[in-house]
């Protein structure tokens, strides 16, 4: 079973150790987890002596959560008892259904204990509870024997060693009668809806309620007074008052008032006895007197009994924690404790629950590759050095001053650069103290954290980041750091955006952490999703990139003798290019990898540089083809005037046929005007023809060779392939990007 789990986890560490420590069955209870599921366990308890219950034997499951020892377990009984139902989650305050009063230090041993300790109690109609006659109770007790599990394949004969008269037994049953007196099962409640103690609280007194609820000193000087009547000699007095044994269950209003009574009462006899006539037979006027007194104080102790009963109906009971008269007494007693020392030094790891609200993310740096968060950072934690009586005020805030004086946990944030707490008008920290101990710690802080970005591609990326908590000096053997309420821990304001980026969600994580020279850490994490917004680089960067490209086109519709002209606009555009390529890596890192950015702006750079490539092509040829026919016109001289050469230039192409040609003209050879006008006509005629024929008959294999010639051709080609080339590369781009 240990290959299959993650021994670092806190829940498979635990359960690893309590099925070692719950290996062997007890006369009283046994629990073991599945062969294949170390978070289901099946258990079995004996039912607890000296009730309706005694010599059942029952079976049940337990199934773990995935964050125990942080969440409660889920217990289901698969054996009849009349108590709980069968195949159902119970409701009890060590179950599922209360996670708030659930403590980690509470084991799957607690929770066989105070399911034997709590089966003879009431159901009060709680979640799977059944309130079963005695008899249907003892009658399922003795078939509870004769269960065998179908999951586990336990009989109930033998599961359990037989149970022993000796100590450990009565050790056992004593162990689940005082933890079910402890815990507190807030899910039983009455029919009413209410818990048992504001139903007597409500309940309308009567007069003989009023009796029962008299002191026992009251009802003993009541008793004394109708001795006293009917035996005049007043031997009822000398009667010693019996001690009164201590009511816990009174209010501290009561125990005053049953503290002032006895003083009455003892103040009275003693009056009595001194005014005692030495002669038995003397008047009984004394006892009269008596008499009177203890009614009126009787009557007086009753009204005063019914005013305090319904004094919360008139006004706000003031607790001394609020109102103190003279000088006040610390109820903190901060001076009497060592506190350099956590709780419950030496025990178990001391449970700190965490929740963090957000309040906003203010800057997400990409050349930093950090982020800057303001929250709200609360523990929780119990310290009974902390506790203080109260009778209604539920808790005590205090400011930073007493945090230098008490212990807190050492939390603080990994991969921080910077945090502070803030600290206008005064600092942000409160500490809440309840009255059993429990402490919340909260405080406001700006911090600073690192954040490992990829930007391959940027800018449709997206970014994960993660401010990591953390002890510093208690290992998870000393300080368990956890999620008090799951993903629930993790609040954020409505209103937290980021003008750059889009936040797509927040989550929890906690894992544990291991140094090599101190151990093991319990930390946290705050995830959060940072999705970027496009809008704002289509605007800067990918549309001013399309449009250089662009206007790098248009000197393709230039003449080629158009020489500055064309020059000029393909070395702007090229200029343009590359400010904007460094106006975009100046605000990023400075990374070792391409860029999505990157590769759109540097294939739109050479889209450009092509575009100028290109007339210097067209130009170099235009050149080329000049100086030949300069060489044509040096080497065979016109004998037809200018007209003949303004009909060479015309023609756009020679082949050196056709300039050997020419050497049928003699030179000596003197037109007159019409046979020059004739020459022209014809010659302009034979060219057309000429050129037209030559390129139907030219074939595939030479067309190359005609375009290079032919420099007007290459302008005409570069206005359809530069276009379609750049579309097919941009709808590649955001095909695979996007």
């Amino acid at each position: 079973m240990e290959t299959r789990y993650n021994l670092k986890s806190p829940a498979v560490k635990r359960l690893m150790k309590e099925a070692a420590e719950l290996k062997d069955p007890t006369d009283h209870y046994h629990a073991q987890p599945l062969e294949d599921n170390l978070f289901e366990w099946h258990f079995t308890v004996r039912g607890p002596p000296d009730s309706d219950f005694d010599g059942g034997v029952y079976h049940g499951r337990i199934v773990l959560p995935p964050e125990y020892p942080m969440k409660p377990p889920s217990i289901i009984l698969l054996t009849a008892n009349g108590r709980f139902e069968v195949g159902k989650k119970i409701c009890l305050s060590i179950s599922g259904h209360h996670p708030e009063t659930w403590q980690p230090s509470w084991s799957i041993r607690t929770a066989l204990l105070a399911i034997i300790g709590f089966m003879p109690t009431k159901g009060e109609g709680a979640i799977g509870s059944l309130d079963y006659t005695p008899e249907e109770r003892r009658a399922l007790a003795k078939k509870s024997q004769d269960f065998c599990c179908e999951g586990c394949g336990c009989t109930m004969k033998d599961v359990l060693l037989p149970l022993k008269s000796g100590s450990d037994s009565s050790k056992a049953d004593q162990e689940a009668k005082e933890l079910a007196r402890q815990i507190s099962f807030k899910a039983e409640v009455n029919s009413s809806g209410k818990t048992i103690a504001e139903s007597d609280l409500n309940h309308p007194f009567s007069l003989n309620d009023l009796q029962d609820n008299v002191p026992t000193t009251f009802q003993g000087a009541a008793a004394s007074t109708s001795n006293a009547v009917q035996n005049p000699t007043g031997a009822s007095l000398q009667q010693p008052v019996q001690p009164v044994a201590k009511n816990t269950s009174m209010s501290p209003r009561q125990r005053r008032a049953q503290q002032q009574s006895q003083r009455r009462s003892s103040t009275s006899q003693e009056v009595t006895q001194g005014q005692q006539p030495r002669d038995n037979h003397t008047d009984h006027g004394g006892s009269a007197v008596l008499i009177v007194i203890l009614t009126l104080a009787l009557a007086a102790l009753i009204f005063r009994r019914i005013y305090l009963a319904n004094d919360h109906l008139y006004k706000k009971n003031f607790d001394v924690t609020k109102t103190q008269k003279g000088k006040p007494r610390p109820l903190l007693r901060v001076e009497d404790h060592d506190f350099t020392m956590r709780p419950a030094f030496g025990g178990p790891a001391i449970p700190v629950g965490v929740d963090v609200q957000v309040e906003s993310l203010d800057s997400i740096s990409e050349v930093d590759m950090d982020f800057t968060m303001t929250l709200y950072l609360r523990h929780y934690w119990k310290d009974e050095r902390l506790s203080f009586p109260s009778t209604s005020n539920k808790s005590m805030t205090f400011d930073g001053r007493l945090i230098k004086k008490i212990w807190v946990p050492d939390i603080f944030f990994v991969h921080s650069k910077r945090s502070f707490t803030h600290d206008t008008t005064t600092d942000n920290v409160m500490l809440r103290v309840f009255p059993d101990g429990h402490v919340l710690y909260s405080m406001r802080i700006t911090v600073t954290a690192m954040c490992n970005m990829d930007f391959t591609h940027f800018p449709l990326d997206s970014q994960t980041c993660s401010l990591e908590l953390e002890s510093y000096a208690y290992t998870d053997e000393d300080l368990m750091l956890y999620w008090k309420n799951g993903d629930e821990s993790l609040k954020t304001d409505e209103k937290v955006s980021l003008s750059q980026f889009l936040i797509q969600k927040f989550h929890t994580t906690s894992r544990l952490a291991f140094y090599s020279s101190t151990g093991w850490y319990n930390r946290l994490y705050i995830n959060f999703t940072l999705r970027r917004h496009i809008f704002f680089f289509l605007l800067q960067t990918y549309f001013p990139a399309t449009l250089m490209v662009t206007l790098s086109w248009v000197s393709f519709w230039i003449d080629r003798r158009a020489v500055p002209a064309r020059v000029s606009l393909g070395i702007n555009t090229v200029l343009t290019m590359s400010t904007i390529i460094t106006g975009v890596n100046a605000s990023m890192p400075r990374v070792s990898y391409i860029k999505a950015v990157d590769i759109y702006l540097w294939v739109s750079f050479v889209f450009v540089f092509l575009s100028v490539l290109e007339y210097a092509a067209v130009n170099y040829l235009t050149t080329v083809q000049e100086w030949k026919e300069r060489k044509l016109q040096e080497k065979f001289p016109c004998t037809c005037g200018m007209l003949h050469s303004r009909t060479m230039m015309l023609n756009g192409s020679y082949s050196d046929s056709e300039a050997n040609s020419l050497a049928g003209y003699p030179r000596s050879h003197v037109l007159t005007e019409e046979e020059r006008q004739d020459k022209i006509v014809v010659h302009l005629a034979l060219s057309n023809e000429s050129n037209s024929s030559k390129k139907k008959a030219l074939p595939k294999g030479q067309m190359g060779l005609y375009i290079f010639q032919n420099t007007h051709a290459i302008d005409k080609y570069s206005r359809l392939i530069f276009p379609a080339s750049y579309i097919v590369f941009n709808l590649i781009y955001w095909s695979v990007f996007s």
